[in-house]
């Protein structure tokens, strides 16, 4: 059976099933009019939720598509690993559904790894920041905070490294998801390290995004900061080593 040409891994989440639902609906369609094959891979992150019938649903609807079942939660990093050691294709992207707008850049990324760059990191800006009519004044404020902290950051990483959307070639996938260890929201970090010892290209892409309750917390970008320094431990140690 011929491996598809990109492979899409979709964590889902109990909490963001409507979210979710309208990521795969602009998933299909978008997709549908590319010129090339893929395949959708759906990792439940909490199979103690009872969400069978969201995975007959989602299945039966959308041909391609795949459902795993995790049986603890490890995470978001975690989840990462899963996805690109799962899929078979030549191109692999990891999408959350808070990058709900951004394929319209799929295509632009995978034509940066046609170039030479083995990762793509999506790029969230207050430019590119898209919010729901229905969200409060609050939570935009807070939206805003965080990412002028996630651009902050970018000064020291280069990269940002909560952006939810993040595409691998086949092989970079196939060597870096043996690897990794990181199983909460530091996986970008890790995957970038990483990626820098084994002299594999990293670039940023822009993408439109549409922001969740539940993943920006200044929390969880300081956990994802102090990761770096427990990666960069486990090299010393010899942790990675193959």
């Amino acid at each position: 059976m011929p491996k598809p040409h990109l492979s899409i891994i979709l964590p889902f989440r109990d909490s963001e099933r409507e979210l979710f639902a309208l990521t795969l609906l602009k998933l299909d369609e978008a997709l549908s009019t590319s010129d090339y094959s893929y395949e959708v891979l759906i990792l439940e992150e909490n199979a103690r939720v009872e969400l069978h019938p969201y995975s007959q649903e989602f299945t039966g609807l959308f041909k391609k598509t795949k459902w795993f079942e995790n049986d603890t939660v490890r995470g978001v990093g975690d989840l990462f690993r899963q996805g690109m050691l799962k899929a078979r294709g030549t191109f692999r992207l990891f999408l959350e559904p808070f990058a709900i707008s951004s394929f319209e850049g799929i295509s632009k990324a995978l034509a940066l790894c046609g170039k030479g760059s083995e990762i793509v990191i999506g790029r969230r800006t207050l430019r590119t920041l898209r919010f729901e009519a229905s969200r409060s004044a609050f939570f935009r404020a807070r939206t805003v905070l965080t990412t002028l902290f996630t651009e902050l950051s970018r000064i020291i990483f280069h990269y940002d490294t909560r952006s939810g959307f993040v595409l691998l070639s086949g092989e970079t996938a196939d060597k870096l998801a043996l690897l990794m260890r990181v199983q909460n929201s530091g996986f970008i970090q890790e995957l970038l390290i990483l990626g820098k010892r084994f002299d594999f290209t990293a670039v940023s892409h822009p993408i439109v995004w549409q922001p969740s309750p539940n993943h920006l917390t200044l929390r969880e970008k300081f956990v994802s900061f102090l990761q770096s320094f427990k990666v960069r431990l486990w090299i010393k140690k010899g942790k990675y080593d193959t």
